[in-house]
């Protein structure tokens, strides 16, 4: 494929990129573009990746400016992409961005989604309309507690859509609710149909979720005050 100049890399990210991409699933895909080269349009890298995969994507672009941003602060997306990213176009995202620093905020992050799970209460306990949008929400904040507890719980950083279960701490939704979370995550994005949930429902998964990422975050603060290695993934 010709690239145009100012697109230097495309790449496929996410569940597809893992193999694990259900009928839920965006095809994700980066785009990385040289600096200054102002606005490029999204038809040629639309077209390609319909052609490669039969359907539209999903598409994030990113400055090399802000991608480098990402990789020298040891973000947990750069570290996604180093690991699971699959190169379609252009230099590979390895060839120009390099290994990501150490993802040092695991905690701080965790902490910061156990404070918009509390929140969740007042929403809900103000507007019992608001259970589906707050059920969608306690299920990114439990996924993403999971994100960034696996760099230091788990063998290797889980990414996926079900990755509180892929920790050592057990996870104390079923996988029937967490379905319910998702379908709400989709319904508040995409317009699907609204899935049959109530306000003491979201109330019961909030208390849940937050007594289930206590122990995560209590687990996590241990190894990071015992081991200071760089993982090796």
């Amino acid at each position: 494929m010709t690239l145009p100049t100012a697109i230097l890399n495309i790449s496929l990210f996410g569940s597809t990129s893992r193999n694990d991409d259900d009928l839920n699933s965006d095809l994700d895909v980066l785009v990385v573009v040289a600096n200054g080269t102002g606005k490029t349009s999204p038809d040629v890298v639309v077209k390609f990746v319909q052609e490669e995969f039969g359907r539209a994507p999903s598409l994030s672009w990113y400055g090399m400016r802000k991608m480098a941003a990402l990789f020298q602060s040891g973000d947990l997306f750069a570290w996604h992409l180093h690991l699971e990213a699959k190169t379609l176009a252009g230099t590979s995202l390895n060839a120009l961005m390099g290994v990501p620093s150490d993802y040092t905020n695991a905690l701080s992050d965790i902490n910061d989604l156990r404070g918009i799970t509390s929140r969740v209460e007042q929403s809900v306990t103000a507007c019992g309309a608001n259970a589906v949008f707050e059920m969608g929400i306690l299920y990114v904040c439990a996924r993403n507690i999971a994100m960034a507890a696996s760099w230091r719980l788990a063998p290797r950083p889980s990414f996926g859509r079900y990755s509180p279960y892929d920790l050592p701490i057990p996870f104390p939704i079923t996988h029937e609710t967490y379905e319910i979370m998702l379908q709400c995550r989709m319904a508040s994005q995409r317009g699907t149909r609204l899935p049959a949930v109530c306000a003491p429902q979201v109330l019961e998964v909030r208390r849940n979720i937050l007594i289930w990422a206590k122990v995560v975050a209590s687990e996590v603060a241990k190894v990071e005050a015992t081991d200071e290695q760089i993982p090796t993934f």
